[in-house]
């Protein structure tokens, strides 16, 4: 019994390399605190992953991954940014690291996203590496 292989990789079969990976990623969390009652502060962390802008790229495409497998329906973003909410509260601003560093320790346990370019004709480029919601990311190299 034979049996046939069919491999298909983007820009294979017509000479033309397929569009090249995104580059240039960093992430952060960015900190919101303000006075809530009773000597306390209200708070928040949003993580920004960034990413070199692509040209002719029209938009990109975030995926999640969980522990339950990835997204096949992506998000469409227009700009090469993704902002998340990581965690949150209400406490004395000596906490605030505690319980940040908590939060977003298991926020960054469960959730990953990994982004493609969608370009002006139609191509959608490799996904990049997932990276792990709530960590920092240095700038990666092109």
């Amino acid at each position: 019994m034979a049996a046939t292989v069919v491999a298909v990789t983007a820009g294979c079969g017509n000479g033309e390399p397929g569009p090249a990976p995104l580059t240039g990623f960093t992430a952060d969390l960015r900190e919101r605190i303000e006075p809530a009652r009773d000597g306390l502060v209200r708070w928040k962390s949003t993580w920004w992953l960034r990413w070199t802008p692509a040209e002719g790229a029209r938009e990109y495409l975030l995926y999640t991954g969980t522990s339950e497998g990835d997204s096949t329906t992506p998000q469409v973003r227009r700009k090469p940014r993704y902002g998340i909410e990581v965690a949150n509260g209400v406490s004395r601003r000596s906490q605030i690291e505690r319980l940040r560093s908590q939060q977003v320790a298991f926020t960054a346990a469960q959730l990953t996203i990994s982004v493609a370019a969608r370009y002006d004709d139609g191509k959608i480029g490799p996904r990049s590496v997932p990276y792990a919601v709530g960590e920092p990311v240095r700038r990666s190299r092109p």
